[in-house]
C-alpha cells in the first residue's frame, strides 16, 4: 500500500515534469493534468484525505503472525 510520502513524490515529480511539457506540448488537457497535480499537492483537504485514506486499518493485519 502507497503512504502519503510515495504520493506526495509523484504529484511532485508530475508537477516539474508539467513546468517543462507544457512549453513543449500545446493543449488545455495537459495544462488541467499538471494545474490538477499541483493543487492536489499543495490543498490542505486533499493532503488530510490522502493521510486518512492511506493509514493502515488498526484491525489489519501487519505481518503475519508468529508460528
Amino acid at each position: 500500500m502507497a503512504t502519503v510520502e510515495q504520493v506526495n513524490s509523484v504529484l511532485d515529480k508530475i508537477v516539474s515534469a508539467g513546468e517543462y511539457l507544457a512549453l513543449l506540448i500545446p493543449g488545455k488537457v495537459d495544462d488541467l493534468l499538471f494545474s490538477v497535480a499541483k493543487w492536489a499537492r499543495s490543498d490542505a483537504t486533499i493532503q488530510s484525505w490522502l493521510a486518512t485514506a492511506l493509514e493502515p486499518d488498526p484491525n489489519s493485519l501487519t505481518e503475519l503472525p508468529p508460528v
